[in-house]
Protein backbone atom coordinates (compact mmCIF):
# COMPACT_ATOMS: atom_id res chain seq x y z
CA UNK A 1 0.00 0.00 0.00
CA UNK A 2 1.47 3.32 -0.97
CA UNK A 3 1.39 6.30 1.32
CA UNK A 4 -1.70 8.39 0.84
CA UNK A 5 -2.35 12.00 1.65
CA UNK A 6 -4.17 12.64 4.91
CA UNK A 7 -7.28 13.57 2.89
CA UNK A 8 -7.14 10.38 0.78
CA UNK A 9 -6.50 8.23 3.83
CA UNK A 10 -9.61 9.71 5.50
CA UNK A 11 -11.79 8.91 2.46
CA UNK A 12 -10.28 5.45 2.04
CA UNK A 13 -10.85 4.65 5.71
CA UNK A 14 -14.45 5.83 5.47
CA UNK A 15 -15.01 3.82 2.26
CA UNK A 16 -13.72 0.66 3.94
CA UNK A 17 -15.91 1.22 6.96
CA UNK A 18 -19.02 1.85 4.90
CA UNK A 19 -18.36 -1.20 2.73
CA UNK A 20 -17.89 -3.42 5.79
CA UNK A 21 -21.24 -2.20 7.07
CA UNK A 22 -22.92 -2.94 3.74
CA UNK A 23 -23.40 0.77 3.00
CA UNK A 24 -22.06 0.48 -0.52
CA UNK A 25 -23.49 3.71 -1.90
CA UNK A 26 -21.81 5.63 0.91
CA UNK A 27 -18.57 3.73 0.24
CA UNK A 28 -18.80 4.69 -3.43
CA UNK A 29 -19.21 8.36 -2.51
CA UNK A 30 -16.04 8.17 -0.41
CA UNK A 31 -14.12 6.36 -3.16
CA UNK A 32 -15.15 9.07 -5.60
CA UNK A 33 -13.46 11.62 -3.32
CA UNK A 34 -10.02 10.00 -3.68
CA UNK A 35 -7.42 11.86 -5.72
CA UNK A 36 -6.64 10.42 -9.13
CA UNK A 37 -3.07 9.53 -8.22
CA UNK A 38 -4.17 6.81 -5.78
CA UNK A 39 -7.18 5.28 -7.57
CA UNK A 40 -4.82 3.13 -9.64
CA UNK A 41 -3.55 1.30 -6.54
CA UNK A 42 -4.51 -2.40 -6.48
CA UNK A 43 -6.00 -2.27 -2.99
CA UNK A 44 -8.23 0.67 -3.90
CA UNK A 45 -9.23 -0.96 -7.19
CA UNK A 46 -10.10 -4.11 -5.26
CA UNK A 47 -12.30 -2.20 -2.81
CA UNK A 48 -13.91 -0.32 -5.67
CA UNK A 49 -14.60 -3.60 -7.49
CA UNK A 50 -16.33 -5.00 -4.41
CA UNK A 51 -18.44 -1.86 -3.99
CA UNK A 52 -19.48 -1.72 -7.65
CA UNK A 53 -20.39 -5.42 -7.69
CA UNK A 54 -22.53 -4.99 -4.60
CA UNK A 55 -24.26 -2.06 -6.30
CA UNK A 56 -24.84 -4.18 -9.43
CA UNK A 57 -22.81 -1.71 -11.47
CA UNK A 58 -21.58 -4.36 -13.87
CA UNK A 59 -19.92 -2.20 -16.52
CA UNK A 60 -17.62 -0.57 -13.96
CA UNK A 61 -17.06 -3.91 -12.22
CA UNK A 62 -16.14 -5.47 -15.54
CA UNK A 63 -13.52 -2.80 -16.28
CA UNK A 64 -12.00 -2.96 -12.81
CA UNK A 65 -11.83 -6.77 -12.72
CA UNK A 66 -10.33 -6.93 -16.20
CA UNK A 67 -7.69 -4.36 -15.25
CA UNK A 68 -6.89 -6.23 -12.03
CA UNK A 69 -6.59 -9.58 -13.84
CA UNK A 70 -4.23 -8.05 -16.40
CA UNK A 71 -2.19 -6.34 -13.70
CA UNK A 72 -1.95 -9.44 -11.53
CA UNK A 73 -2.64 -12.58 -13.61
CA UNK A 74 -1.33 -14.81 -10.84
CA UNK A 75 -4.44 -13.99 -8.78
CA UNK A 76 -7.27 -16.26 -10.02
CA UNK A 77 -9.93 -14.35 -8.10
CA UNK A 78 -9.56 -11.37 -10.43
CA UNK A 79 -10.53 -13.61 -13.36
CA UNK A 80 -13.48 -14.95 -11.41
CA UNK A 81 -14.65 -11.41 -10.65
CA UNK A 82 -14.14 -10.46 -14.29
CA UNK A 83 -16.24 -13.41 -15.47
CA UNK A 84 -18.89 -12.71 -12.82
CA UNK A 85 -19.27 -9.15 -14.10
CA UNK A 86 -19.08 -10.20 -17.75
CA UNK A 87 -21.90 -12.69 -17.23
CA UNK A 88 -24.12 -9.94 -15.90
CA UNK A 89 -23.07 -7.11 -18.22
CA UNK A 90 -22.20 -8.89 -21.48
CA UNK A 91 -23.12 -12.57 -21.73
CA UNK A 92 -22.55 -15.99 -20.28
CA UNK A 93 -20.51 -16.76 -23.39
CA UNK A 94 -18.05 -13.95 -22.62
CA UNK A 95 -17.86 -15.09 -18.99
CA UNK A 96 -17.12 -18.63 -20.16
CA UNK A 97 -14.39 -17.36 -22.50
CA UNK A 98 -12.74 -15.45 -19.64
CA UNK A 99 -12.74 -18.46 -17.32
CA UNK A 100 -11.53 -20.86 -20.00
CA UNK A 101 -8.52 -18.60 -20.44
CA UNK A 102 -8.12 -18.40 -16.65
CA UNK A 103 -8.25 -22.19 -16.37
CA UNK A 104 -5.19 -22.44 -18.63
CA UNK A 105 -3.27 -20.37 -16.08
CA UNK A 106 -4.93 -21.80 -12.97
CA UNK A 107 -5.86 -25.43 -13.75
CA UNK A 108 -6.03 -26.38 -10.07
CA UNK A 109 -8.41 -23.64 -8.96
CA UNK A 110 -11.68 -25.29 -7.92
CA UNK A 111 -13.88 -22.21 -8.24
CA UNK A 112 -12.86 -21.68 -11.85
CA UNK A 113 -13.74 -25.31 -12.63
CA UNK A 114 -17.00 -25.03 -10.72
CA UNK A 115 -18.11 -21.80 -12.42
CA UNK A 116 -17.27 -23.23 -15.84
CA UNK A 117 -19.39 -26.24 -14.90
CA UNK A 118 -22.27 -23.92 -14.03
CA UNK A 119 -21.94 -22.14 -17.36
CA UNK A 120 -21.87 -25.45 -19.26
CA UNK A 121 -25.00 -26.59 -17.45
CA UNK A 122 -26.86 -23.36 -18.20
CA UNK A 123 -25.81 -23.65 -21.85
CA UNK A 124 -27.16 -27.22 -21.99
CA UNK A 125 -23.91 -29.18 -22.12
CA UNK A 126 -24.52 -31.47 -19.14
CA UNK A 127 -21.70 -33.88 -19.97
CA UNK A 128 -19.14 -31.05 -19.93
CA UNK A 129 -20.78 -29.61 -16.81
CA UNK A 130 -20.54 -32.93 -15.01
CA UNK A 131 -16.84 -33.32 -15.79
CA UNK A 132 -16.04 -29.78 -14.65
CA UNK A 133 -18.06 -30.11 -11.45
CA UNK A 134 -16.41 -33.45 -10.64
CA UNK A 135 -12.99 -31.89 -11.27
CA UNK A 136 -13.86 -29.01 -8.93
CA UNK A 137 -14.97 -31.46 -6.23
CA UNK A 138 -11.71 -33.42 -6.61
CA UNK A 139 -9.82 -30.17 -6.00
CA UNK A 140 -12.06 -29.09 -3.10
CA UNK A 141 -14.62 -31.47 -1.61
CA UNK A 142 -16.74 -28.59 -0.27
CA UNK A 143 -18.01 -27.99 -3.80
CA UNK A 144 -20.07 -31.19 -3.67
CA UNK A 145 -22.57 -29.60 -1.29
CA UNK A 146 -22.70 -26.48 -3.44
CA UNK A 147 -23.27 -28.60 -6.56
CA UNK A 148 -26.36 -30.07 -4.93
CA UNK A 149 -27.80 -26.59 -4.22
CA UNK A 150 -26.55 -24.13 -6.85
CA UNK A 151 -29.47 -23.00 -9.05
CA UNK A 152 -27.15 -22.76 -12.06
CA UNK A 153 -26.79 -26.55 -11.93
CA UNK A 154 -30.50 -27.35 -11.99
CA UNK A 155 -30.22 -28.71 -15.55
CA UNK A 156 -27.29 -30.91 -14.55
CA UNK A 157 -29.09 -32.26 -11.48
CA UNK A 158 -32.05 -33.23 -13.68
CA UNK A 159 -29.78 -35.03 -16.14
CA UNK A 160 -28.29 -38.48 -16.02
CA UNK A 161 -24.86 -36.85 -15.83
CA UNK A 162 -25.13 -35.37 -12.32
CA UNK A 163 -22.08 -36.54 -10.41
CA UNK A 164 -22.18 -39.66 -12.57
CA UNK A 165 -19.49 -42.03 -11.46
CA UNK A 166 -18.54 -40.22 -8.26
Amino acid sequence: MSSYSKRDYKHLNAACGYAQLGLYQDAKVELDQLSDDCTDEEDIMSLSLWVHQELNEWETSLKLAEALSQRNPDEPNWFIAWAYSARRFLSIYKAEEILERAMEQHPKHAMIQFNLGCYASILGNQKKASKLIKDAIKLDASYEKLAREDPDLEGLRKSDEFLNGS
